[in-house]
């Protein structure tokens, strides 16, 4: 698949910027970093991955030929030696940090390992890139959850009051409470710039991550067993895992040679909505009519509502959503689909980046 006009348009402009720039990625394994990584190759970008092995053996790095495209160092971020021995030997312009402990039910069984991974292991990767003194841009990945949720309607800004309600969310708004600081370090420093992003849920083919809506829905069909829904009526801001990272593409490009981008910045769905799980699940049941669906209690508690005001974001970065709701349930149920006809895992996300390109 080629890109159309406004597609080469837009990557030749990407280039510009990218091409050549050496850039690591922390967590380059998992579902954002994979994709990420498909982006940034395309770019002409130098990749350094720094990461544990692929979690699953259907995850994109570990189906695709990743490995054979950007340099991988297996290396957890909580070695912080390691850790700094490798950014100093890469010397990165950039470093795009997505390794962490992400599932919240998880943040409950291994709280001790979230906390330790979430906020050590992310000062550890801070510390490495600060010390560098070369001009070098960090983009620390957060989450919609770090905001001090009372589970009312409300679409949170920026500025709203920092604080988590579980582990995992604690985790991160500590990890906030520390990029505060470096925040302010950074806008006076000479080679370092640091800036921050809290996207909302994200959907797109290759999350095989366990307790995730799609990746269940998935493995559910493919054994003809029932879907275990925990929370049917709690709303989330879900966006295609692409509309996020071009944002962080954006993001980091802007900062890398303006230090007024040293803040944070949501990127959420288009009208800063969010929507029920149920309704997800009914936009699914639309196109696979043989879905079964059970509804079981949860025992941990998981914030209701959740949603981001990201016109900041749109208003500096030009951020915008490509897809629609209806459109990235779509382009995630299609990459299932052709994936479990044995589809190349490259091409299946090469066509779905040219695609969102094409409509940028």
């Amino acid at each position: 698949m080629q890109n159309g006009k406004s597609g080469i348009k837009f990557l030749k402009k990407k280039k510009l910027f990218w091409k050549n720039k050496k850039v690591v990625i922390t967590g380059c394994t998992g579902f954002k970093g994979s994709w990420l990584s498909f982006i940034l190759q395309r770019y002409g970008a130098k990749i350094y991955g720094v990461a544990l092995k692929p979690k699953n053996k259907n995850d994109i790095f570990a189906k695709s030929n990743l490995l054979k495209k950007i340099k991988f160092y297996e290396c957890d971020i909580n070695n912080s030696k390691k850790l700094k021995t490798l950014i100093e030997r890469i010397k990165p312009d950039v470093t795009f940090h997505l390794a962490a402990q992400s599932l919240v039910l998880l943040g409950y069984q291994k709280k001790e390992e979230t906390y330790k991974t979430n906020i050590v292991g992310s000062t550890n990767v801070i510390e490495a890139c600060r010390n560098l003194k070369k001009k070098t841009t960090l983009l620390i990945t957060t989450t919609d959850k770090v905001y001090k949720n009372y589970n009312k309607k409300k679409y949170f800004k920026e500025n709203d009051t920092i604080g988590g309600n579980d582990p995992y969310s604690v985790s991160k708004a500590a990890l906030e409470v520390l990029c505060d600081y470096y925040l302010d370090l950074s806008k006076k420093d000479k080679f370092f710039s640091l800036s921050v992003a809290r996207s909302g849920n994200v959907i797109g083919g290759g999350d095989w991550s366990a307790n995730r809506l799609f990746p269940d829905i998935i493995n559910a069909l493919k054994k003809n067993k029932e879907i275990v829904v925990r929370s049917p009526n709690s709303t989330r801001p879900w966006q295609h895992v692409l509309d996020p990272l071009y944002g962080y593409l954006n993001l980091v490009e802007k900062n890398f040679k303006n230090k007024k981008y040293c803040k944070a910045y949501n990127f959420g769905p288009k009208n800063n909505s969010s929507e029920k799980v149920i309704n997800i699940l009914n936009l699914i049941k639309n196109k696979i009519p043989k879905l079964k669906i059970t509804i079981k209690k949860n025992k941990f508690y998981e914030s209701k509502t959740l949603g981001l005001n990201s016109n900041m974001s749109k208003k500096e970065l030009s951020y915008r959503q490509v897809w629609n709701l209806k459109e990235s349930v779509e382009k995630t149920l299609n990459w299932y689909y052709s994936f479990l006809k044995k589809n190349s895992v490259d091409n299946l996300c090469l066509e779905d980046i040219k695609n969102f390109e094409d409509n940028y």
